[in-house]
């Protein structure tokens, strides 16, 4: 590492995510995620016989795309018009017929105008919202989106594992972007009933590092919580896992609550 001082830009109110859709890009092994995620997604719809689905939160749009060319009818809803536009891009690429749109996920219903099949919300996705009322109202917003029956499978941190010590730290993740070396580091630390989060992204750029920061908030998930707030959606059978083996391990690795539930 050089010797030079990083140079930091301002702190930025926005997701690094939202921002930098290329750089969230490279930052993800997105090959091994879906290798290790997709088989027990589809397993899930294939039991509960969907046809059309909504992955809200859809990011630059690889699980949309996978479940697409899986023979899905999809549709991706992102917050980030810029995450939109990339998605967009790069389903242009692969031949995809994926739709992507930006829409709000506390205003899903009058955004979409229709109902699907399964409701995908993977990757920490509803963890940015602010408090537990506007977690139920998205909630609300997602069963109302749903055939009756439908499914709704959610991913989440398991915070209550992670969290033991009061805070948690996850290993820096190195990655090229454009042939530049970056490292992307997260903090987490429990803070009443929220987890305080700290994104830093550092690129290193004619001969220094160049960061980025982002401070914010998650929401503190546990099984009790979205099992209550699930419940006062509207949501029933209600199954909760550890990770996305088919044959869950014993004992669970896995640092995720992943939730399936019907309409």
């Amino acid at each position: 590492m050089s010797s030079r001082k990083p140079h930091s830009k301002n702190k930025s109110r926005e997701s690094i995510f939202d921002l930098h859709p290329d750089i969230y890009e490279a930052m993800i092994p997105w090959g091994k995620r879906l290798v290790r995620e997709m088989p027990f997604i589809q397993s899930v719809l294939e039991k509960n016989r969907v046809r059309k689905v909504l992955d809200i939160g859809c990011g630059p749009g690889h699980h949309a795309v996978a479940l697409q060319q899986a023979g899905y009818k999809v549709t991706g809803l992102d917050n980030s018009l810029l995450m939109v536009k990339y998605a967009r891009s790069q389903a242009l690429k692969s031949g995809s017929s994926v739709r992507f749109i930006q829409g709000d996920i506390l205003k899903l219903a009058a955004t979409l105008r229709t109902r699907y099949d399964a409701v995908l919300a993977l990757g920490n996705m509803l963890a940015g919202l602010p408090d537990r009322d506007s977690l139920e109202m998205a909630l609300e917003q997602i069963h109302a989106c749903l055939n009756p029956g439908g499914v709704f499978f959610l991913q989440v941190l398991n915070y209550q594992k992670l969290l033991v010590p009061g805070t948690y730290d996850i290993p820096p993740r190195p990655f090229e972007w454009k042939g530049t070396p970056g490292l992307f580091l997260r903090h987490f630390e429990k803070e009443a009933d929220q987890v305080q989060t700290a994104f830093i992204l550092l690129l290193h750029k004619d001969g220094q590092w160049e960061s980025e920061s982002h401070l914010g908030h998650h929401l503190l998930f546990s099984k009790k919580l979205l099992k209550e707030s699930l419940l006062k959606a509207g949501f029933t059978k209600l199954k909760f896992r550890s990770g996305y083996e088919i044959k869950p391990s014993s004992p669970p690795g896995s640092n995720d609550i992943i939730v399936v539930a019907n309409a």
